[in-house]
């Protein structure tokens, strides 16, 4: 039997290819946008089909695209795809289809430029560091602004967690930025760090920047 539902709710479904990624950005909906009916489609066969260096499988196009078709079937007004590393696959996959597709660093991107000043992207996965470095930089000049922008990859992290080490992985991050006062933003560039602000010093952690949270906002503003 089919559930009521009320015609205004937004259906945006959040396509994940790391099983960390979904309850940061669950959480972020919870917070933000309560109202939105946030869903989950997990394809780990993506991230194991990448090599260490970042060279996605000739397959993974498709396959991407193919998701987003499942998602437009099941009623989305809208997807987020949450695996940093794909951003180029997502760009190509998301062309020609009638809703919004963001990638997970998209809308943070955005708000990085809008703050201006100097950019410290932390990344635990050393393969999706110049993916999102890129978008940031892409971000700067279709605002015509200038940013410094300088990348941590904090190698030890991705070790802990998959280990099943979240609190080390967690604290790792948090002591590689606990005393970067000198930089304006601070992108958290996995949404598995989510956790992290709570670690850190007010002062630090008023500075950083989420793919969630952003992704959330972006969302809600368009889609409301």
């Amino acid at each position: 039997m089919s559930r009521a539902k009320d015609s205004s709710t937004r259906r945006i479904i959040l396509v994940h290819a790391y099983r960390h990624s979904l309850p940061p950005i669950e959480k972020a909906f919870r917070d933000l946008w309560p109202e939105a009916e946030a869903l989950n489609l997990v394809d780990e066969s993506l991230y194991a089909d990448v090599t260490p260096d970042g060279v996605v499988d000739a397959t993974v196009p498709s396959r991407m695209r193919a998701l987003f078709a499942h998602c437009l079937a099941s009623g989305a007004h809208a997807i987020v795809f949450t695996g940093s590393t794909f951003g180029p696959v997502v760009e190509e996959a998301r062309l020609g289809l009638p809703i919004p597709i963001f990638k997970s660093d998209e809308a943070m991107a955005e708000e990085v430029v809008a703050r201006g000043g100097k950019v410290l992207l932390v990344c635990t996965a050393r393969r999706a560091a110049p993916v999102i470095a890129a978008n940031i930089e892409a971000a700067a000049r279709r605002a015509d602004a200038t940013i410094e922008l300088e990348t941590l990859v904090v190698d030890a992290a991705k070790e802990a967690i998959s280990k099943g080490d979240i609190a080390r992985h967690d604290q790792l991050i948090a002591d590689a930025i606990a005393g970067r006062t000198d930089v304006r933003s601070i992108v958290l560039g996995q949404l598995s760090m989510s956790n992290v602000p709570a670690l850190v010093p007010a002062q630090i952690a008023e500075n950083i920047v989420s793919g969630a949270e952003a992704s959330v906002r972006a969302l809600r503003s368009l889609l409301s």
